[in-house]
């Protein structure tokens, strides 16, 4: 659902829009049924080349952009219950990263700082008032610079009424995350975020190793563990999703090895659908497997970025 997938032509273009890809998806999340989270409106990367390489000045882009979300966020209307509205605008010191949206040129708002963004959710907001609207950035679950930026953006969005919802917490990481220190400094980042009144979904979340033995596939999935226990001790916490590939999740692959994407949603029961990655059925996990110590995350309830095996949820305490 990223621009240049479903904006590939010009709006000079009769065609210009292919939603045909997603229509699918969500056509299967309906029937299933399942939630679909719609990622994402405003992003530097994958944009058109029409809009990158068109040299358009300031007033053309904002023309662009607006049409752009109004129609997509119309066209998918209730059947997308979340939308990351903004993905990453942040660079890593908690400063703008400059991109075509911000000030190359920019859509009228360059040197505003979270101007363009409040923009961007006043246009979400005003197609479809009921979905719940998202910013969403890497490497901010901890307590630094950019989460400071983020915090910052957020608390003023909440004070002056701009239409923000939640924050997405992408949560890639590795086994270093799991010590006392970083798990810390994320439960106090979850919790300050929380104290605004907006919801946290970890919505990219995947444990990195470097090895496939049962060493690492243990410690991987105790992370996982931790980290989902702590969602679930955060009223504001409602969505775990997790970011799984054969090479940076073994931990949720099947026998077979087929990439497997899971999704937690608290505290509803219903399934939970990601446009950004196909997923396949979970084959049955046998106790005392590394997926068997994802019990570890007491009280998660059930949903899946696919076809659920019920025999795993069913050794899934249930809240």
């Amino acid at each position: 659902m990223k621009f240049g997938p479903v904006h590939p032509r010009a709006n000079t273009d009769p065609e210009r829009y292919n939603f045909a890809p997603s229509d699918t998806l969500i056509g299967f999340a309906g029937s299933h049924p399942m939630l679909v989270r719609g990622h994402t409106l405003v992003w530097h990367k994958q944009i058109s080349d029409w809009v990158v390489k068109g040299h358009f000045d300031s007033r053309a882009l904002n023309a662009i952009l607006q049409d752009h979300i109004r129609t997509v966020v119309s066209h998918f209307g209730n059947k997308v219950y979340a939308w990351d509205v903004v993905n990453e605008a942040f660079d890593d010191d908690g400063t703008m990263r400059s991109t075509l949206w911000y000030d190359q040129p920019g859509i009228g708002y360059a040197g505003q700082g979270t101007k363009y963004i409040e923009k961007a959710l006043a246009w979400a907001k005003a197609v479809n008032p009921g979905a719940k609207l998202f910013y969403n950035h890497y490497d901010a679950e901890v307590v630094n610079p950019k989460s400071d930026a983020i915090y910052a953006m957020a608390q003023g969005f909440v004070r002056r009424g701009v239409p923000l919802n939640g924050v997405g917490f992408q949560m890639h990481v590795d086994l270093s995350f799991d010590n006392p220190g970083a798990l810390s400094a994320f439960t106090k980042n979850l919790e300050r975020f929380a104290a605004l009144g907006l919801e946290l979904h970890i919505t990219e979340l995947d444990v990195r190793v470097n090895s496939s033995d049962a060493t690492h596939l243990n410690a991987q999935a105790a992370l996982y563990g931790k980290i989902v226990s702590a969602c679930l001790h955060n009223s504001a916490g409602k969505l775990v999703e997790t970011w799984a590939s054969p090479t940076s999740s073994p931990g949720f692959q099947n026998s077979t090895r087929d990439t497997v994407g899971l999704c937690w949603g608290i505290p509803t029961t219903r399934r939970s659908l990601r446009m950004t990655r196909s997923a396949t059925p979970l084959e049955e996990t046998q106790p005392g497997t590394a997926s068997e110590s994802l019990r570890a995350g007491q009280g998660i309830e059930r949903s899946s970025c696919g076809t659920p095996e019920p025999s795993l949820w069913q050794r899934l305490p249930s809240r």
